[in-house]
């Protein structure tokens, strides 16, 4: 089901390149999909993703979602309606006010796609190159994880919330083996995890806020520059892992990563849920 939804989107693009878009001017060259309890659902109104990329960091009162959306409360009414039939969306009482609501997901958020990152992606350039001759297993399997993700974005879709959902899965493993009383030995112990599976080397920056470079990161280094941090997994693996230390919901934001032409990966470690950059 999920795919005949994505594939649905990708064929709407398709009509837009060509000239001939079977939809509103208005949609969006992005598509989102979210996993509701009424089912799979894929959102391409351009107000509608812009909500949800809004209530993605929490809740937000109707107000504010009117101002940061730029359109009529009117608009953002109806919007917000018809995202709560769909189920993505839930509401309730302003503790403060209890004539006004306040808005959140109700969703799980799977997978995007878009035919602006589908066209940055679809040259042969931007793949990895592998040497078999090596004989190599942890470069073999690097190769695998770039190759699937690229070839995802040269069709327009990206897996980051998935990648980010297992990494926080893994990590919850991975805990287990690393769990420490103090940071610094937590630290010490990831840094060794890390560099026993050939993961990349660990280096603690700042201990205000908690910031960890990553050096040879094994989940971006064949990745190509775009711009953006790419480690999605690695994110949910080491949001996983401090939350389960700090005993409360901490977030691994990455600041810095090869996929931007930086030198390393870095990682801070922030307490609470991520909030809009």
């Amino acid at each position: 089901m999920y795919l005949y939804f994505l594939a649905k989107g990708l064929d709407r693009w398709s009509g837009f390149m060509k000239g001939k878009p079977d939809f509103a001017v208005e949609s969006s060259p992005f598509v989102r999909i979210f996993a509701s309890d009424s089912g799979i659902k894929a959102i391409d109104s351009p107000v509608k993703v812009n909500i949800l990329e809004m209530l993605k960091d929490g809740e937000l009162p109707f107000e504010e979602i009117v101002a940061r959306s730029g359109r009529a409360k009117s608009t953002v009414s109806v919007h917000l309606r018809d995202l709560s039939d769909l189920g993505i969306v839930r509401s309730k009482g302003d503790p403060c006010d209890s004539r006004k609501k306040r808005f959140f997901l109700h969703s799980s958020y799977l997978v995007g796609a878009s035919r602006i990152e589908r066209s940055r992606f679809e040259t042969e350039k931007n793949f990895p190159i592998y040497d078999p001759s090596k004989q190599d297993a942890v470069d073999f399997f690097r190769y695998i994880l770039s190759t699937l993700r690229i070839t995802l974005l040269s069709e327009g879709i990206s897996i980051d919330p998935i990648l980010y959902s297992a990494g926080y899965r893994v990590g919850k493993r991975i805990s287990e083996i690393v769990a420490e009383k103090r940071t610094p030995d937590l630290i010490d112990n990831v840094a060794g995890f890390w560099g026993s599976h050939a993961l990349g080397e660990v280096e603690l920056r700042e201990k205000n806020p908690l910031t960890l470079d990553f050096y040879d990161c094994f989940e971006c280094r064949d990745f190509p520059l775009t711009g953006k941090p790419v480690c999605s997994f690695e994110s949910g693996v080491l949001t996983s892992i401090f939350s389960d230390h700090f005993g409360s919901t901490c977030t691994a934001r990455e600041r810095k990563c090869y996929a931007m032409g930086d030198e390393c990966c870095r990682f801070e470690i922030f307490p609470g849920r991520p909030q809009a950059s």
